[in-house]
């Protein structure tokens, strides 16, 4: 343990506790980013409510101030990085992770970040603030870029809405439609809004009906190929993965023929083992997150309980269930579930069926 936990915690008896106060407003942070506020919005609306920052919060609890902050007179703001610190951190879900950071060597005290490779982390550490699911779907949001500079909350398909012909995102237009950002995109989509809204309510509205009545849906009648996001990242990363090494396995017969020199072998075999290592990692990261959502049942089925009954499609709703959607054109789209996996498993009348 360090000289101060994180804000969210107490430490009692060499154990991290829960500290009640600070921890409602971890949660109405997470709130606010999943429906739709920036992270300097979030800051924003904290600082006018009147919540004490971290550092104040340390304070008020006996803690001395260090290091450099936004302040306010005397006192210490939310800023967005503090905002960041919080929604990225992944002991709000019970996990400690480890050695974020290490000494340049035992004469040089300056810290400097370890590779996340070489972070270690232990899950079911202590008492969770967030759920696993909430974390997952913030992390994803983190991801994406859906605000301009100045805008301190998002337009609702903001960073879900990509075009089907080159991948670019869609971006708000002034007249409220969604268009490619790519210009050089030769089919370009354009949609309005409200239709784009109307189609994915619908849509969502369908698919949540199956997954609460599986047996009225014949797994004929429901399409059996529920791609997701993860897939195509994980089969993009294998790939990779197949590239990189069959490039490397050709570094010995290159040198051996003096293409390349002894120096350039070493480089070029770290070089390949170090892409290799990254992609290894995310394709564990990837399965690691899908295996936390697939141990979160009971609350993947209060999901779709609680919106059974939903009249209108909001930013909360989408992504909650939504991790991206395609437009190729008005009539074509094509959406993305984020819990594709629990819906096999309805479909197949494993452990989401009945729910």
């Amino acid at each position: 343990m360090g000289n101060h936990t994180v804000y969210g915690y107490v430490i009692k008896d060499r154990h991290l506790e829960v500290d009640e106060e600070a921890a409602e407003i971890v949660r109405k942070i997470f709130d606010l980013k999943i429906e739709g506020l920036s992270n300097q919005g979030i800051a924003e609306y904290l600082n006018s409510c009147n919540v004490a920052s971290p550092l104040e919060h340390r304070i008020t609890n006996g803690s001395t101030a260090m290091g450099r902050h936004q302040k306010k007179g005397d006192k210490a703001l939310w800023s967005s990085a503090s905002v960041r610190r919080v929604l990225e951190n992944p002991i709000y879900i019970g996990t400690l992770v480890q050695g974020k950071t290490t000494s340049v060597s035992y004469r040089n005290r300056k810290r400097i970040r370890r590779d996340p490779l070489e972070l270690t982390a232990f899950e079911n550490a202590h008492e969770a603030i967030i759920s696993d699911t909430v974390f997952l779907i913030v992390q994803d949001l983190m991801n994406k870029n859906g605000y301009s500079n100045t805008q301190r909350k998002s337009y609702l398909f903001s960073g879900f809405a990509y075009c089907g012909n080159c991948g670019k995102q869609l971006i708000h237009r002034e007249n409220g439609s969604w268009r490619c950002r790519n210009t050089e995109c030769t089919c370009k989509p354009t949609i309005k809004e409200t239709d784009l809204s109307d189609a994915v309510f619908r849509t969502l509205k369908t698919h949540i009906d199956i997954v609460l009545n599986p047996e009225m849906f014949p797994v004929s009648e429901v399409s059996e190929n529920q791609e997701t996001v993860a897939g195509k990242e994980q089969q993009k990363l294998e790939s990779e993965i197949s590239r990189f090494r069959k490039s490397q396995e050709m570094l010995p017969a290159q040198k051996q023929k003096g293409i390349i020199s002894q120096a350039d072998y070493e480089e070029m075999m770290q070089f390949y083992d170090a892409k290799i290592g990254r992609a290894e990692h995310k394709i564990e990261q990837i399965q690691h997150q899908n295996a936390q959502l697939m141990n979160c049942i009971d609350e993947i089925k209060d999901h779709y309980r609680r919106y059974a009954e939903m009249s209108e499609l909001t930013r909360g709703i989408l992504v909650t269930f939504i991790e991206k959607i395609e437009v190729f054109s008005k009539t074509k789209i094509r959406i993305y579930f984020r819990y594709a996996d629990f819906f096999k498993e309805v479909q197949k009348g494993g452990d989401g069926n009945g729910a």
